[in-house]
């Protein structure tokens, strides 16, 4: 099948958008997210390259003609579809609303704080008078850096100082801008700024990045070396997670239970990710804002209150797993993607975007020889605009528009093939960097950005970035292909396929045998006799092990026999990597092969049932 070509200028022409502001009299392209509740409305922005374009009022409501050809969809180009799945530097966090934050000094220290991702760590760094980005950050340095360009707030020259300033608050009680202290002996000894979200933000020694290894056996010491795996350092500030965080409709804030966290002295000390604070001081009392600090809240990038709707909610629905299939598969941005859709067809209100049309995000042209003509507006290049009839791509569906995007995003122009790069996620550290590069791109609207992260956040549609909760029947075999939801939930180091089971009491590459192994490797203790892999819950409890019905990250989880494919008459067991909202990340063995390690995303259904135990090592 020959797919047509665009028409493609030599050069980008910037079209400037129709307007920013809506207008008293709205056509159905114009009425884009028209808020029931009083919300702000958005008028679509203008688009970059002349094959694709924002149409005027007259050219949503006219047809002037229509070309018919073939119904096929065009497959995506296959060099680029990737084979790993790059995680955002936001592991996780999604920047809310400006509407949303009870005080708006704590939007401007969460925007400089963003600033401050993926810096270098440096003990030895100190605050320097200059308000300009450092180089590098100690623990300390970057929470006073971050108080005092935004906020002119002297935190103190050490710990004890920084634990004065404010007043004590509840764990249960956090707010976005609030210090997290670390605890050693009753003295604080580390710090970080609460950001949203059970997410925080800290300066810290970097950790390493390992490769998933399959674990060979009978060995009494296994490098990274000998495996061949690559470390790499990652950068000293970075987000993380509260453990076992939650928030109920109120707002209020719940963290794992010492109970629910139980585990071994030695397997904390294993993890590769800090327990929660021990306390938290609020500083924001009557400070008043820098000159950076007014810049930052001037600039913050999710800024438009839009408010839900349920004809957006309908609209998401209809496209949101076609652009997560294609988002993982192809590199880009699902969530990014929704929204330019949501912003170009005004919620699919647009006659362009409805059937028989299904143009989602205004290309020009023709699709396997179908097009429509519509009227819309050029401009001149002084910003003087003027009406024309163009031909506009006609999709047999929504898929077949969203993946000519995706080839679009990831082909570039006739002119310059990485045109949209700095969309790509290998490119784009997050979702925020990527509205940033299609601004002034793909549409000229300075506000374009903001409009995009602002419906992102109102819809929480960096949901779609990531894989959906697997069901018990999917198995992942690499560690970048777990969803980031539960990846950066991870804890422990890899398995370094070392047999400590010298008993022999558990077959090589069973079940038993590796989370055995596992638990031993981490500083924990199971009994060399546990039974099959569906006993463990019962023989472990009359051992003296204590067994809950909560997920617990740590701790052997024991299926009973045909639960999550087990085996019927043996049951199974697993090891415990992460505890989601929706479900635990095991990994497991015997699986995939006898000494391969795998994961699976157990959802809820089963996780939180009386289908299984969870035990704790000892």
């Amino acid at each position: 099948m020959e797919t047509p070509k665009e028409t493609k200028p030599e050069k980008p022409v910037i079209k400037e958008p129709e307007t920013d502001k809506p207008t008293s009299n709205k056509s159905e392209k114009e009425q884009s997210i028209k808020e029931s509740d009083g919300g702000q409305q958005v008028v679509d922005a203008g688009v970059t390259d002349s094959s694709h374009e924002t149409q005027s009022e007259e050219s949503t409501t006219t047809v002037v003609e229509t070309n018919t050809g073939d119904d096929s969809t065009n497959e995506i180009d296959t060099s680029f579809a990737v084979d790993s799945l790059t995680s955002s530097d936001l592991n996780g966090f999604e920047l809310p609303l400006l509407s949303s934050f009870a005080d708006q000094r704590q939007a401007a220290l969460i925007a400089q704080g963003l600033k401050t991702l993926s810096q270098p760590f440096d003990k030895a760094a100190t605050l320097s008078n200059e308000r300009s980005l450092p180089e590098s950050f100690s623990n300390r340095s970057l929470l006073q850096y971050l108080y005092s360009s935004v906020l002119d707030v002297n935190l103190g020259e050490d710990y004890d100082e920084m634990a004065q300033v404010g007043e004590r608050v509840s764990l249960d009680q956090l707010q976005p801008g609030d210090l997290l202290f670390w605890e050693n002996q009753g003295q604080p000894t580390k710090v970080a700024m609460y950001l949203a979200e059970g997410k925080y933000l800290m300066a810290d020694e970097p950790l390493q990045n390992q490769n998933v290894v399959i674990p060979s056996v009978n060995k009494t010491k296994t490098t990274l070396e000998e495996k061949g795996a690559q470390e790499d350092s990652l950068p000293g500030v970075r987000i993380y997670t509260l453990q076992g965080y939650s928030e109920d409709e109120n707002g209020k804030v719940r963290l794992a239970s010492s109970e629910e966290g139980t585990l071994p002295e030695k397997m904390i000390e294993s993890s590769e990710q800090h327990a929660n604070p021990n306390f938290a001081q609020r500083v924001l009392a009557d400070q008043n804002f820098t000159l950076i600090g007014e810049e930052l809240l001037a600039s913050y990038s999710a800024s438009i209150d839009f408010r839900k709707n349920p004809v957006t909610e309908s609209f998401i629905a209809s496209i949101a797993e076609d652009a997560r299939e294609l988002g993982l598969q192809y590199d880009v941005y699902a969530s990014v993607m929704i929204a330019q859709a949501i912003l170009e067809t005004g919620s699919g209100g647009s006659l362009l975007s409805k059937a028989p049309y299904y143009n989602l995000f205004g290309i020009k042209g023709l699709y396997n020889g179908n097009s429509v003509s519509m009227k819309t507006m050029e401009d001149d290049g002084t910003g003087n605009l003027y009406q024309i009839t163009a031909a506009f791509r006609n999709y047999p569906n929504f898929r077949a528009s969203l993946t000519d995007y995706v080839s679009l995003i990831r082909g570039g122009t006739g002119y310059n093939q990485t045109f949209y790069q700095g969309v790509w996620r290998s490119e784009a550290k997050n979702y925020l960097q990527a509205t940033a590069f299609l601004t002034g791109r793909y549409a000229t609207d300075t506000s374009y950005n903001n409009k995009l992260n602002s419906l992102i956040a109102t819809y929480h549609l960096t949901q779609y970035d990531e894989p959906r909760v697997a069901d018990a029947g999917v198995i992942i075999t690499r560690r970048d292909a777990i969803p980031n939801s539960y990846a950066e939930k991870m804890i422990f180091p890899d398995y370094n396929g070392v047999d400590y089971n010298h008993s022999g009491s558990y077959p090589v590459g069973q079940c038993t045998w590796y989370v055995y192994n596992r638990i031993a490797q981490l500083g924990g203790t199971v009994d060399d006799f546990m039974g099959n892999g569906g006993e463990w819950g019962q023989r472990g409890a009359s051992l003296g092990y204590r067994t809950t019905q909560i997920p617990t990250v740590g701790y052997a989880v024991s299926f009973h026999p045909g639960v999550a494919s087990s085996s019927k008459q043996y049951g199974h067991v697993a090891f415990v990597e992460a505890v989601g909202p929706e479900g635990i990340l095991v990994s497991e063995g015997n699986v995939v092969g006898p000494t391969t390690v795998s994961y699976r995303v157990i959802p809820n259904s089963i996780a939180r049932t009386n289908q299984v135990t969870y035990v704790a090592p000892k």
